[in-house]
């Protein structure tokens, strides 16, 4: 896009006094802009790059004068900028601040999911050296780390408007609004050594809201997610007005999560065992669950019993009654016989309610296509253990999960 074109910019209408003086102040900005665009044109030689430069020009705006002007300066790399003019601080909201530079990166990306604009791997990366103080090439932070800060941009869009999000009457139309603000996001195509040991895939945004449709979850509900991650399935938990508990084992994301959701009961427990370490005051009624497929703490090796042991712990752990929702992968299935036996030990303290497989394309921009499995368990035990009747081996995509009734 031209760098004269006008664009809506929700944060201007926001923030910003409607004062003839501040709209002043605002075209002599514009015009300083314009002088530059032959400039801007040699720092980047690509649409994307010269568009996270007008975005990161925004986000200057709530600084004082001296500040926009060194900015300035230093974005076109040239003693040469007509910013000779002083320019009065115009009085705004002032950005969200935190010692967690993953946070404070996500705070830079959340204006841009707001506009709906798609956010770049290049945009993303300059953001993450000015914050960690250099590149990745550097070491300064890998993929990993910035993928978390878009998960954490993500949450906080959803804390800000999924109240507004969900109150429409058309689910479709709100899995549509989810999806389309998750494909603003670049695709996690970048794995560090420690999220392939532990199968750190998050959940994405669309079927974080798919299992929020299919746990039922009310404002009277206490929710655990044993191995939270980043947050993306407790944010839609926080926003319908529940009580939530989160466990996660990384110490990195636990400090994430302590400031994404404070005041929240938060623990480093592993997971396999959260029903002999949590706090017996505790008694969830629901279980959101996305654990390691096949990944253990301490142990090298494939554990194909590792997900098998995270379901048990948790559902020992929850309410007579309540409900279990569970993202695992399809092999994990009632109708495999290979865990078949495993499912009708279940099924003599739960019921399988419901269980399918989902496309690969559903995690397609977590980097990887592979199919996983959405299992449904209420802690009543079930009349038949032997018998599965609502469970499915043909994959659904989302938007047709949506429609089977749990």
């Amino acid at each position: 896009m031209q760098l004269t074109e006008t664009k809506p910019n929700p944060l201007f209408v926001q923030f910003l006094p409607q004062t003839q003086k501040e709209a002043e102040q605002l075209e002599k900005m514009t015009r300083q802009l314009k002088t530059k665009h032959r400039q801007l044109t040699h720092l980047f030689d690509q649409a994307s790059s010269a568009l996270n430069t007008i975005q990161s020009l925004t986000a200057l705006v709530p600084q004082t004068s001296v500040e926009i002007r060194a900015a300035l300066e230093a974005l076109f790399q040239s003693d040469q900028c007509p910013v000779t003019e002083e320019i009065q601080a115009i009085p705004s909201h002032q950005p969200q601040t935190s010692s967690n530079p993953l946070i404070e990166v996500a705070h830079q990306l959340l204006p841009l999911l707001k506009q709906g604009t798609a956010i770049a791997n290049s945009g993303v990366a300059r953001l993450m050296t000015e914050a960690l103080g250099g590149s990745d090439a550097e070491g300064h932070w890998l993929w990993k780390d910035a993928y978390e800060a878009l998960e954490i941009a993500q949450i906080r869009f959803i804390q800000e408007q999924g109240k507004k999000l969900l109150n429409q009457a058309n689910s479709a139309v709100i899995l549509g609004e989810i999806d389309r603000l998750h494909r603003l996001c670049p695709t996690q195509t970048r794995r560090s050594e420690t999220s392939i040991q532990l199968q750190q895939f998050s959940t994405p945004l669309p079927l974080a809201y798919l299992v929020q449709v299919a746990a039922q979850i009310t404002p009277d509900d206490l929710v655990l997610e044993p191995s939270a991650g980043t947050g993306l399935l407790a944010a839609f938990t926080q926003i319908g007005g529940a009580q939530l508990l989160l466990n996660e084992i990384c110490p990195k994301r636990r400090d994430i999560l302590s400031e994404v959701f404070p005041k929240t009961p938060l623990f480093g427990y592993n997971a396999e065992q959260i029903d002999n370490y949590l706090d017996l005051k505790f008694h969830p009624t629901v279980v959101v669950m996305n654990p390691p497929f096949s990944a253990s703490p301490g142990i090298v090796k494939r554990n194909q019993f590792a997900t098998l042991k995270h379901l048990r712990s948790a559902l020992a752990r929850l309410t007579e009654g309540g409900r279990l929702v569970a993202i695992t992968a399809n092999w994990f299935s009632p109708l495999s016989p290979e865990w078949r036996d495993s499912f009708m030990e279940i099924q003599r303290s739960a019921t399988v309610v419901f269980s399918c497989p989902i496309v690969g394309q559903a995690y397609a921009k977590q980097g990887t296509t592979i199919e996983t499995r959405l299992t449904v368990m209420d802690k009543i035990s079930a009349d038949k253990p032997a018998e599965f009747a609502n469970c499915f081996d043909k994959a659904l995509s989302l938007s047709d999960l949506l429609n089977r009734p749990v």
